[in-house]
């Protein structure tokens, strides 16, 4: 596992202009990939941002707790041109994959947690992994603080 950000390309790149970066939104510990995002975009100019949170039956938010949640963070990630959204979709990753489908997203970023025994054992892919293996455009993977062995 990297502890740096990496990025899977799946299919040949060619970026619009301005840049449409999409960040995947889960809960408050995802603050931390989006101000590593913004960090990493900073001096990129013409970019637009989005935010969304998929809402699964196995993880599910009503609308006013989703708006709440996706406020918070893009408040305190001090990025006050990001449009926000709520998608909600049978599985995360395709409805993420689809998302981004719609908006025309040039950069999906996601953060990465640590497996579990459990899922590690069981060969079990991560939204990351299914994401870049169905996204029609490049994968940006943020590695989390609180993984560290």
């Amino acid at each position: 596992e990297a502890g740096c950000p990496v990025i899977s390309v799946n299919r040949e790149i060619s970026f619009q202009t301005p840049l449409s970066l999409l960040v995947i939104i889960d809960d408050q510990q995802d603050l931390e990939v989006l101000l590593k995002t913004k960090a990493l975009f900073s001096s990129l100019k013409d970019r637009q941002w989005h935010a969304v949170r998929i809402n699964t039956a196995d993880d599910f938010m009503d609308e006013e707790e989703t708006d709440n949640l996706l406020k918070s963070i893009t408040y305190t990630s001090g990025i006050n041109d990001i449009q926000t959204k709520s998608y909600s979709h049978q599985d995360k990753w395709l409805g993420v994959v689809n998302f981004a489908r719609q908006i025309k997203a040039d950069l999906i970023i996601t953060g990465v947690r640590e497996k579990s025994i459990a899922e590690k054992y069981a060969g079990k892919d991560g939204l990351a992994e299914k994401i870049t293996e169905n996204a029609d455009c490049p994968v940006l993977t943020i590695k989390l603080n609180g993984n560290d062995q």
